[in-house]
């Protein structure tokens, strides 16, 4: 049995032009349940139809309006209908609803959103729209109907106030005071494998429902396999789509595998809680890495060919010999996913052959034979071995460019950037928040604040410049260490050459452990806050 006062609550917003849907979605937002609002909305129409067939046809031409009392209706019916002129004329409630948004600090977009998503048509609402934020362009208009229509305006005001004082404060204003549900909440991160002591970047990214603000209070937190827990960080946002967030990495934590998890809690006394997580894999320091089984399900498989492509060279020069803008190619096959992440007895015999003359090389790296291209999997291992080598790290590059995907170029390229530390290959990465992280990671974390003007996320180029503002470079806080310290060189000089003056003085006493303090100082003013971010 439906909910008679739903029910009639429905016939009203139906009766004056609102749409179902909007009214299903106002009433599931506000509390009721979807299987009430349906049997509500059937019973509904059923009695808009009993009342058309014994009303007989309805106006067609009746403006839509805005909860008006049944009392209202029944006393405007009876009189007759206003002729309409040729010009749109703005609907008096409407313009007055409008005129308090706008009074309450609402610009004209967010007004005519809101306006659209709760059914009113643009036909309603642009003339309405125009008469409060364009007065002048509507004086024609409003001249030559304003005797015309002076007493349904004057009738209509006075329903208005009705409305707002009622059930109009119910519509548009329940919500006020509420905190809106989040959507959705999940989590998105750069890469998945990371060193001991590094840092960790990650964004938190939130979709809510139409409403006020609020606050979400976040827990980060790291896990082992075991569910033991490493590292935990607190911090406080507003809910946005986008929040930016960084752990350091302690730096005596074991190789393995990790989760990350994080937990939102808002509303009132925390009640409502949101969580996402992701896994991430920690490698030991200086080894090159070769990608798990897990993290080889993340990755977009290289779609097949219809041909083979180009074939890499079998083998390389025996002597180190090639110029630098001639790429070489890797030495030895890539370890699989089975193997170890250290380097097998057979690169390394094959490097020890390298440095003999006419020593044969391994085979390089070969598309399968089905057609496919190569894919990071199989090359990582050998970016990471010629990117730790100055000579060789165009060998790198050249790898990267024959992977098929963007996706898996950006992630070869933030290899060569974390083993060789050079900002260019950053440069190279295609997507954006990639490419900032990139530097986040591998500069920013190091004191270099150059990168923040080159950094286009939002919340990331905030992020580093607040930073940048609380700990000055490091090479500007040294430079101005050694400034120092020659002055109060010099200064010690001259006391030294008139000691006959100036009896009992040593100022080169004071000299080093002051520039000293100064560099510890700036050491410690160079480490990252996490909470900061």
């Amino acid at each position: 049995m439906p909910n008679q006062a739903l029910v009639n609550y429905i016939v009203q917003q139906l009766n004056n032009s609102f749409k179902q849907e909007a009214i299903s979605q106002h009433l599931i937002n506000n509390g009721y349940k979807q299987q009430d609002v349906l049997e509500a909305l059937n019973a509904a129409n059923s009695t808009i139809v009993q009342q058309k067939s014994a009303s007989g046809t309805s106006n067609a031409t009746q403006q839509p309006q805005s909860l008006q009392t049944t009392t209202f209706q029944q006393s405007s019916s009876q009189k007759p209908q206003i002729p309409q002129t040729n010009i749109l004329q703005a609907n008096p409630q409407l313009v007055s609803y409008i005129t308090q948004q706008r009074n309450m600090g609402f610009s004209q977009e967010q007004i005519r959103s809101y306006l659209l998503k709760y059914g009113y048509q643009q036909q309603q609402i642009e003339p309405a729209l125009d008469s409060v934020f364009h007065p002048n362009a509507m004086n024609a208009a409003a001249n030559s109907s304003h005797i015309t229509h002076l007493g349904a305006i004057v009738v209509s005001i006075i329903v208005l106030v009705s409305v707002f004082s009622g059930a109009g404060i119910f519509f548009f204003f329940n919500n006020a005071g509420e905190v809106p549900e989040l959507l959705d909440y999940r989590l998105d991160v750069a890469k998945k494998l990371f060193s001991p002591g590094e840092t960790l970047i990650f964004e938190a990214r939130m979709d809510k429902a139409a409403g006020d603000d609020f606050d979400v209070k976040l827990t980060h937190t790291v896990y082992d396999q075991e569910d033991n827990e490493i590292e935990s960080i607190d911090e406080t946002a507003e809910a946005q789509p986008r929040i930016a967030s960084r752990m350091e990495l302690p730096d005596n934590l074991k190789p393995g595998k990790y989760t990350l998890v994080s937990i939102g809690t808002y509303g009132e006394d925390d009640s409502q809680e949101v969580k996402a997580s992701f896994n991430f894999e920690v490698q030991a320091k200086d080894e090159p890495s070769t990608k798990t089984d897990e993290e080889k399900k993340d990755k977009i498989e290289t779609p097949p060919t219809t041909q083979k492509p180009s074939q890499l060279p079998d083998k390389k020069p025996a002597q180190q010999t090639t110029k630098p803008d001639t790429p070489a190619q890797p030495s030895s096959q890539a370890p699989s996913s089975q193997q170890a992440a250290t380097p097998s007895s057979s690169n390394k015999s094959s490097d020890q052959q390298s440095s003999q003359p006419n020593a044969p090389a391994q085979p390089s790296p070969q598309p399968d034979e089905d057609g496919q291209k190569l894919n990071l999997d199989s090359i990582e291992a050998d970016v990471r071995t010629f990117a730790s080598d100055t000579n060789k790290i165009s060998q790198a590059e050249s790898l990267c460019k024959t992977l098929t995907t963007s996706r898996e170029r950006d992630f070869c390229y933030a290899d060569i950037v974390e083993v060789s530390k050079q900002k260019q290959f950053c440069d190279k990465i295609d997507d954006s928040y990639s490419r900032d992280v990139c530097y986040l990671n591998n500069f920013m974390g190091q004191g270099d604040y150059s990168v923040c003007d080159i950094i286009n996320d939002y919340e990331l180029n905030l992020a580093c410049k607040d930073l940048a503002k609380r700990n000055p470079p490091i090479a500007q806080a040294v430079s101005q260490s050694s400034a120092a310290s020659q002055s109060s060189g010099a200064a010690t000089n001259s006391n030294n050459s008139s000691s006959n003056d100036i009896a009992g003085e040593n100022t080169g006493n004071i000299t080093t452990p002051e520039n000293n303090s100064t560099i510890d100082n700036i050491n410690n003013s160079s480490q990252v806050n996490t909470n900061e971010v």
